[in-house]
């Protein structure tokens, strides 16, 4: 991807995490070759063990970009998808640069995905915003499509591993 529109994106991305002060950039090609070396050994096993996932998850993400977090870990970046990147992936290719972390954030981000796509279409629910509820991730409440959310990324990610 060409650098202009590498730092457009992340900055666009950084910039839509209202709640967090985040600066995301691209990786070094090193970097870069060497999380995508580990991802794709993990994303053997997940075909080994879960093929019909594998298949669902290539079908929802086109595009993986590996980038870096320049801030305290309490506001570090892991994963990032959204519906203006439908299709793309943004996974921290230098925190912690394993296969479980990352294939971890694959599943996870895919099935972000999944549901930003379906809400195209149907809203899944129908609460309003502003009514906040505990989430099982984050210790502050949340309006029922991010604990919705949560769960659905949790189930997907423990069908995986359970594997």
């Amino acid at each position: 991807m060409p650098d202009t529109i590498a730092h457009a994106i992340l900055r666009t991305m950084g910039n839509s995490i209202t709640d967090y002060n985040i600066s995301l950039r691209g990786l070094p090609t090193t970097e870069e070759c060497k999380a995508k070396q580990c991802l794709e050994q993990g994303t053997k096993y997940l075909g080994h063990s879960c093929p019909e996932m594998l298949r669902n998850i290539q079908e929802l993400v086109c595009q993986i970009f590996f980038i870096g977090s320049d801030c305290p870990e309490k506001n570090c970046a892991f994963s990032l998808t959204s519906a203006v990147t439908q299709g793309m992936v943004f996974i921290n290719g230098e925190y912690h640069p394993s296969r479980v972390f990352l294939l971890d954030k694959y599943i996870h981000e895919a099935a972000h995905a999944y549901l930003f796509l379906i809400n195209q279409e149907e809203l899944l629910v129908l609460n309003d915003p502003k009514e906040l509820y505990p989430s099982p991730l984050r210790q502050d409440a949340r309006p029922m499509e991010g604990v919705y959310h949560a769960l659905f990324v949790l189930m997907s990610l423990l069908y995986a591993f359970s594997k």
